[in-house]
C-alpha cells in the first residue's frame, strides 16, 4: 500500500513500478483540496458533512454518506463533488481495514512533518558546497527532531497498536500467494517453560515448534528486573481513587468496546490515580519482546497525543463495574509473573540463519491486591473478532478480574492466581 497526497499521475506511475500495489489517497489532503472550492465560512460545515464518509465502516456506507453530502452541498459546490468522485478509487482502500490500521494509512502527515523540518533547514542554509555538506545538513535536521530519543519511544508506542491487525492482514495476503513456507520470512520461536497453551489460546500463528538450535543466554536483565519489581512493590499502601483506560483513536462510527465482562481491554494501557500520584500500567519492549511494566507518572507521558492519537475510552463511574469495589481502597499487595521465552534463531526468507537463538525473561503479567480481591494486568493481544484466543506476550493490556479467565489464558501458577 502506497499512501500519497493525490498528485496527478502518481497512481499510474506507481502501477507501472509495482503493479500489485494499492494506492491510498491521503484523506487530509483530500479534505484540504475540498476547502479550495468553498468559502471559508463553510469550511467547518463541509468538514463535518464529509466526516461520516471517511469514517464509514464500509465502502458502501461511505458511498451512502457521500450521497447525503452531495444532496446537501452539491448544488452550491459541485467542484467538491467532482473532486471526490474522481479520487474515489484511491480514497476507499483504507475502508477495508479496521480502525487501528486506518490510523496508520489514512494520512501522510507523519512523514510530511519530517519533510517540513528538512525543508526549513535547507532554506536557512541557502546553498551547499558539495553533496556531503547537504547530507550533513539533512542528518542534523532529522536528529534535532528528537535529540533525547524520548519522542521515538512515544511514536513507537503510538504505532504499535496497528502492528497486530496488519500482521493478520499480511498473513491472509501471504496465504493467497500460495508461496512455499521456506520462501516466507520465518517468525521467531516462542516457547515458554509452561509449555504449549490450550488449543483455544495458542501462541501467535506461525510460531515454530520442533528442533531448536543451541539457545544462548539472553542479555542481562537483572537491572531492569530489579527496578520493575521495586516499582511494583512501591504501590503497596496507596489508595486507589480513579481508573482510566486508553486506546487508539476510533475512526469508526461505533464506540470503542473495552468491557468484556470478566476482563477489560485497555489497548494502550491503564492509568491508576492514587492518593500519592498517578501510576501507569502499560506494555513496553524493555525486556524484548513485549512485557507489562509500571511507571509512577501519567500515561500521557508515554503516548503521542493529538487529534488522531490515543485517547481515554473508559471506564465511567458505574456501581456495577468490577472497579467499583476497589475505588477508595488501599493496595494491600502486589505480585508478578515472569516467563522465560526462547526466541529465534533469526532466519532469512530462504531459511538461512542470521542470528542465534536466545532466551529472555520478561514479565507477562502482574497482580494488584485490594481488600475486595485481586486485579491482574496482562501484556496480551486478544484476536478479533471473537476476542477469545489470546496471544501472550502481546502489545496490548488486558485487565482481568477472575481466576477462571486467567486460567483460560494459560496461567497455572497457583501462587499468582490466589
Amino acid at each position: 500500500m502506497v499512501v500519497c497526497d493525490g498528485l496527478k499521475g502518481l497512481p499510474d506511475a506507481i502501477a507501472e513500478v509495482w503493479p500489485e500495489a494499492v494506492v491510498q489517497t491521503c484523506v487530509i489532503h483530500l479534505l484540504r483540496a475540498s476547502f479550495r472550492y468553498a468559502g471559508r465560512q463553510h469550511w467547518e460545515a463541509i468538514a463535518k458533512a464529509l466526516r461520516p464518509a471517511y469514517t464509514a465502516p464500509t465502502e458502501a456506507a461511505a458511498r451512502a454518506r457521500f450521497a447525503e453530502f452531495t444532496e446537501a452541498w452539491g448544488g452550491k459546490y459541485p467542484a467538491i463533488v467532482r473532486l471526490w468522485e474522481q479520487a474515489w478509487a484511491e480514497f476507499v482502500p483504507f475502508l477495508a481495514f479496521g480502525a487501528k490500521i486506518r490510523t496508520v494509512v489514512c494520512s501522510t502527515n507523519a512523514i510530511e512533518s519530517v519533510n517540513a523540518r528538512i525543508r526549513r533547514a535547507v532554506r536557512a542554509r541557502g546553498h551547499f558546497p558539495n553533496e556531503a555538506a547537504a547530507l550533513k545538513c539533512v542528518y542534523l535536521a532529522v536528529m534535532s527532531l528528537d535529540p533525547t530519543g524520548q519522542g521515538r519511544r512515544r511514536w513507537t508506542m503510538g504505532w504499535k497498536p496497528a502492528r497486530y491487525p496488519i500482521a493478520l492482514v499480511g498473513s491472509v495476503w501471504h496465504s493467497k500467494t500460495e508461496q512455499p513456507c521456506a520462501q516466507r520470512p520465518t517468525p521467531a520461536h516462542l516457547i515458554t517453560e509452561r509449555g504449549v497453551r490450550s488449543a483455544a489460546n495458542q501462541r501467535a500463528p506461525g510460531c515454530m515448534t520442533g528442533e531448536h538450535d543451541d539457545v544462548e543466554l539472553a542479555y542481562g536483565v537483572d537491572g531492569p528486573r530489579t527496578r520493575f519489581e521495586a516499582k511494583l512493590s512501591d504501590l503497596r499502601g496507596r489508595r486507589l481513587t480513579a481508573v482510566d483506560y486508553w486506546d487508539v483513536h476510533n475512526f469508526g462510527p461505533e464506540p470503542t468496546r473495552w468491557d468484556y465482562g470478566d476482563w477489560h481491554h485497555a489497548v494502550m494501557g491503564v492509568q491508576l490515580t492514587t492518593d500519592l500520584g498517578p501510576v501507569t500500567v502499560t506494555w513496553t519492549a524493555t525486556f524484548d519482546p513485549y512485557g507489562v511494566e509500571v511507571f509512577h507518572d501519567r500515561i500521557e507521558d508515554h503516548l503521542v497525543l493529538g487529534e488522531g492519537g490515543p485517547k481515554r475510552v473508559g471506564p465511567d463511574p458505574d456501581p456495577a463495574s468490577p472497579w467499583a469495589q476497589h475505588l477508595g481502597s488501599l493496595i494491600c499487595g502486589t505480585a508478578f509473573h515472569w516467563e522465560r521465552l526462547e526466541l529465534g534463531p533469526s532466519r532469512r526468507a530462504d531459511g538461512s540463519i542470521v542470528g542465534p537463538a536466545h532466551a529472555v525473561d520478561l514479565p507477562t503479567a502482574l497482580r494488584i491486591d485490594f481488600h475486595a480481591g485481586p486485579v491482574w494486568f496482562v501484556a496480551a493481544t486478544p484476536e478479533p473478532p471473537e476476542m477469545q484466543h489470546v496471544l501472550i506476550p502481546g502489545d496490548e493490556i488486558m485487565v482481568v478480574f477472575s481466576h477462571e479467565k486467567l486460567r483460560d489464558m494459560g496461567f497455572d501458577d497457583l501462587a499468582f492466581l490466589q
